[in-house]
């Protein structure tokens, strides 16, 4: 009886044993499945295809951009198996997105980059953030994979970008990032959020008095790279003017106080785009589309930058329409900006010396 009883036991014992190497099995398992599972979210991403999972490891290293408004992606493949066909770009502006194709021979070990021109990114208004995909030949079939890896801009690249993602705190300073992932640094500009809707972008300031230094009579592409000042309302200011089209405009205003009434003025454009210059080697003059009757650079009739704002002209007395500076004792004026605007913000009417109403100060801003 006993022996059986013995039997019994050492039979349940094995059961015991082989269910218990059976669940330590089964944690092993787990254990390094969890292991491999992290090495493959830690930057080299996976493409799953019907015939299994073909690992690529794709890298972006650089992100720039030009004055043409192209943005230039430079990416590294490491080694690892498949034939690259493909790189899928999805590119968002914080807002909207749109993938862009790109084909490419890249091999393991190799680099390569690739331009995304403005007509690539027709939808979208500047790269805040940068995704990329493989498509590989697998089975004689393109198969377009998961995201291998992404970069992001930390910053808006205008003010209109701040506040519409609700990240405004009212007027004043901020920091922006004009071309998004592109090469230029981030910067520092003054930002109205509260006129006409906010979303300003201050880009130039003129006061009363102003002395006729020369760095506001440089040529148009030293204009271009340097900033004038810092950002403020009430001191001369010019924001480097290559900034004035990256930062995606669609409307321009201008914004002052009166001389006499010390009434605010906001005149806002209709439609003026800076788009470009006319040569990114050897710039010269914007370019625009659109049309104003009082133009923001201006009295622009040919639609570029001309003598009116430019080398020793800066301080004119031909000037009409918006000006930044006028010097003349037809208007008594001395370097004083004038606008031909007719009422207030208030509504109120305005006094005028002819047809323009002389200014303490000019801000030109842009949306």
């Amino acid at each position: 009886m006993k022996r059986g009883m013995n039997k019994d036991k050492r039979g349940l014992s094995t059961i015991v044993v082989t269910l218990i190497l059976v669940v330590l099995s089964l944690v092993a398992v787990g254990i390094v499945w969890g292991v491999v599972s992290n090495i493959l979210k830690s930057g080299t991403s996976q493409a799953n295809f019907q015939f299994g999972t073909i690992f690529l490891n794709l890298k972006i290293e650089k992100v720039y951009s030009d004055l043409n408004g192209n943005f230039f992606v430079t990416l590294s493949r490491g080694i690892g198996a498949g034939d690259l066909k493909e790189i899928d770009f999805i590119v968002s502006d914080g807002k909207n997105s749109q993938v862009v194709k790109k084909q490419t021979a890249l091999s393991e070990l190799g680099t390569s980059t690739f331009t995304l021109t403005p007509s690539d990114l027709s939808g979208i208004s500047n790269i805040a953030e940068i995704s990329i995909a493989p498509v590989l030949n697998s089975g004689g079939q393109d198969q377009i994979g998961s995201k291998v890896d992404s970069k992001k801009s930390d910053y808006s690249n205008s003010c209109s970008g701040i506040l519409s993602s609700g990240q405004s705190t009212g007027d004043g300073i901020y920091t922006i990032d004009p071309d998004g992932l592109g090469s230029e640094p981030t910067l520092q500009v003054y930002c109205d959020m509260t006129t006409d809707g906010g979303g300003w972008t201050l880009v130039q300031t003129t006061i009363k008095g102003q002395t006729a230094d020369s760095q506001w009579t440089n040529t148009f592409s030293t204009q271009l790279t340097q900033t004038i000042g810092t950002p403020s309302l009430t001191q001369p200011y010019r924001l480097a003017m290559k900034y004035w089209y990256m930062v995606k405009n669609t409307q321009w205003a201008k914004m002052s106080i009166t001389t006499a009434e010390q009434k605010k003025t906001f005149d806002k454009s209709s439609n003026f785009v800076v788009t470009g210059v006319d040569s990114v080697a050897s710039p010269t003059k914007f370019i625009y589309t659109g049309s104003d009757s009082v133009y923001v650079l201006n009295s622009l009739s040919s639609g570029y930058w001309n003598s009116c704002t430019n080398g020793v002209s800066y301080f004119n007395t031909a000037c009409c329409g918006t000006c930044i500076l006028y010097a003349s004792t037809y208007y008594n004026a001395n370097n004083q900006p004038m606008m031909n605007v007719i009422t207030a913000v208030d509504g109120s009417s305005l006094q005028k010396w002819n047809t323009y109403v002389p200014l303490d100060r000019l801000n030109i801003f842009s949306r």
